[in-house]
């Protein structure tokens, strides 16, 4: 069974490492410790009886560490770029962590919002579609919010993963776009506007 390499990229505190907490020991720890560097686990998630094994890195999201990100990136099928929902500047910086990720142009790129647990809400489709235009060489997906400490959407999140692979592996023409989890509890919240 081939590992299929994820990296979690994002701002430093949009809770990369807690949302990777939850996926693996469905628990949420206040207060965890920056990543400093990289780490990383493997899981296994079975889809329509198949098995597939997620080999997860979670990246430093601090800017002196910046310099180590295209060395983490090399050889990923998949990159999750996570921003804040209640923080408009790390979901401003999706940009930048989208140009960090051309280091590996064959990497899958799937957006996910973190905290859905909180009111303060900062998404704007229109922005994530802009962007898609711009990095028209990507495979860019947008999952829509988790919430790390409810544990709401995170096994979704990866199993919403385990199919990106699993069709880039038949190469199958479903769009998994369609697939995404982007009910967010309510249909009329409001997007910022851009």
């Amino acid at each position: 069974m081939n590992s299929n390499k994820v990296v979690m990229l994002g701002d430093s505190s949009v809770g990369k490492s807690s949302i990777l907490e939850y996926f693996r020991y469905q628990r949420f720890i206040p207060n965890i410790e920056s990543t400093v560097g990289c780490e990383f686990y493997a899981k296994q998630i079975k889809i329509n009886n198949e098995i597939i094994k997620l080999l997860m890195w979670d990246t430093a999201g601090q800017e002196v560490f910046r310099c180590f990100t295209s060395n983490f990136l090399r050889k990923a099928k998949i990159i999750v770029i996570v921003y804040d929902i209640s923080n408009i500047e790390s979901f401003e910086n999706i940009r930048i962590w989208l140009i960090e990720s051309n280091v590996v142009p064959d990497a899958k790129i799937v957006i996910s919002g973190n905290k859905n647990d909180l009111n303060s809400k900062v998404r704007c489709l229109k922005y994530i579609d802009k962007l898609k235009k711009e990095f028209s060489n990507k495979e860019i997906y947008y999952f829509g919010d988790v919430s790390a400490k409810t544990g709401k959407n995170i096994e979704e999140l990866f199993l919403y993963i385990g199919n990106i692979i699993l069709r880039s592996k038949s190469n199958k023409s479903s769009n998994i776009e369609n697939q995404a989890i982007v009910d967010l509890n309510n249909k009329n919240k409001k997007t910022c506007s851009c």
